[in-house]
């Protein structure tokens, strides 16, 4: 891990910087992106069989290997934790390992897998805030560059990565358009009836009137486009939205496979608002 990911964060920020600005990715930085990002795959499936969370990024992120993922990215960049930091990560990532195993135990068959990542996405938020507090400045950069900072799938160090395979773009002009393109996929994987379907529009119509201003005026940037999308956004959006799963699963008369697949619903719909500009 440590090799690997301390080549493949140099090559992400270059990758990051050349979209941001408009570039065609280099051919040359995807290859060694997508070279060290195979060996880092491997270990996350192997921790997928070991230790809880969302997939294998979940396991990946998981406070007992990201301790050690820490100090191993930071001895391969030639900046080593001291013996003061490694006994602070190893309180912290035990601390945060007996949280997240408390965490997965508190569920049962009926919660809603979005949940599960919410909440889980929290818990991993306040374990790397909490880690990098005992990192140095240049140490924090290396982990995380201001590049990808943040953002799904791209910032190695953040809970970022357990949302690169759920999060999802609902391009939209107005509240309205959006509430039409949630509609639209929910009547679609529950296989609403006729009746339902009148239901379900009062439900996310209301729903929609509900949510916070703010998430409707974010102008998406080229990142954005390559979903890379701040990780504190989405996390927002998925705490909304797990509020209208559980309204139309209490509020409709739904088939038990319904209420299966919503239950099991991975999928994140985030607001994504189109400005003249990409209309054009």
């Amino acid at each position: 891990v440590g090799e690997n990911a301390s080549k493949m964060l140099p090559a992400l920020g270059k990758l990051v910087e050349g979209i941001a600005t408009g570039e065609q990715p280099d051919p040359e930085t995807v290859g060694s992106i997508q070279k060290y990002n195979g060996a880092l795959v491997v270990v996350a499936l192997k921790l997928n069989q070991k230790l809880p969370g969302g997939q294998a990024n979940g396991a990946y992120t998981h406070p007992s290997a990201m301790v050690n993922s820490i100090a191993a990215t930071l001895d391969a960049s030639g900046m080593p934790l001291d013996a003061s930091q490694l006994k602070a990560l190893l309180l912290i990532g035990t601390r945060y390992a007996d949280e997240e195993k408390a965490r997965v135990a508190a569920y049962d068959d009926q919660t809603f897998e979005l949940r599960k990542l919410v909440e889980e996405s929290r818990l991993k938020h306040r374990f790397f805030t909490d880690a990098f507090n005992e990192l140095g400045q240049q140490q924090r950069d290396t982990l995380s560059p201001e590049a990808t900072r943040g953002r799904t799938r791209v910032d190695l160090f953040s809970e970022g990565l357990i949302w690169a395979a759920s999060t999802g773009k609902i391009p939209f002009e107005d509240r309205d358009g959006y509430a039409a393109a949630v509609q639209s996929r929910i009547e679609r994987a529950l296989s609403l009836t006729d009746d339902q379907k009148g239901e379900a529009g009062t439900l996310i119509s209301e729903w929609v009137s509900s949510l916070p201003n703010r998430l409707f005026v974010v102008e998406p940037d080229a990142l954005w486009d390559a979903s890379m999308i701040p990780a504190s956004f989405v996390e927002e959006v998925v705490g909304h939205q797990v509020e209208l799963m559980q309204r139309i699963y209490e509020g409709l008369d739904l088939t038990d496979a319904a209420r299966s697949r919503l239950r099991g619903s991975r999928g994140v719909m985030v607001p994504f608002l189109q400005t003249e500009q990409e209309d054009s």
